[in-house]
């Protein structure tokens, strides 16, 4: 169990930070974990056992995935008008911000670093982000609610599970 505490440590009473992702630095010396209700994206030094810096981000920072050689950080931004957030890992600062759709949640990116994809969860839909253009450049039609996603380690196949059943919410799956 990690127990993060805010900005340098210190966390003030009636402060919430909501904790809802988390992945690990190239590296494996850091951790960065969204903390959706502070807006904002704490990097977590694994061998301090601290808090080492905490990055501001666009409301609502859900989900998050390292570039492939380390040196980005894509954060999802939930809310309607979604987002993409790059982050420059070695500054610490928001280097640039890609429009996706409606909620974006979980994020992955493909093995040779040059595409994103997105589980837009209100538009039904994972977004696909050439990351030279830094643009969505299409969509795929999922089942209600995609909200996490795994790519095999070819880039073959996109497994996405969602959050709502197909037909109706209250009936049996089998």
């Amino acid at each position: 169990v990690i127990v993060l505490l805010g900005e340098k440590g210190l966390a003030k009473t009636g402060d919430y930070l909501s904790p809802i992702s988390v992945v690990a630095g190239r590296d494996g010396k850091v951790l960065y974990v969204a903390e959706a209700t502070a807006g904002q994206v704490a990097v977590f030094d694994i061998a301090s056992g601290k808090v080492s810096k905490v990055i501001s981000v666009a409301e609502n920072p859900v989900g998050l995935v390292i570039s492939a050689d380390g040196s980005k950080l894509y954060v999802t931004s939930a809310v309607a008008a979604g987002k993409v957030q790059v982050i420059d890992v070695r500054s610490g600062r928001v280097a640039d911000s890609i429009a996706v759709g409606h909620t974006p949640v979980a994020v992955v990116g493909s093995p040779d670093g040059k595409t994103l994809y997105v589980c837009n969860q209100f538009d039904n839909n994972i977004g696909v982000i050439d990351l030279g253009s830094k643009q969505q450049i299409a969509t795929i039609a999922v089942t209600r609610e995609p909200v996490a996603a795994a790519l095999t380690s070819d880039g073959k196949f996109l497994f996405v599970a969602n959050h709502l059943p197909a037909g109706a919410a209250n009936a049996d799956y089998f």
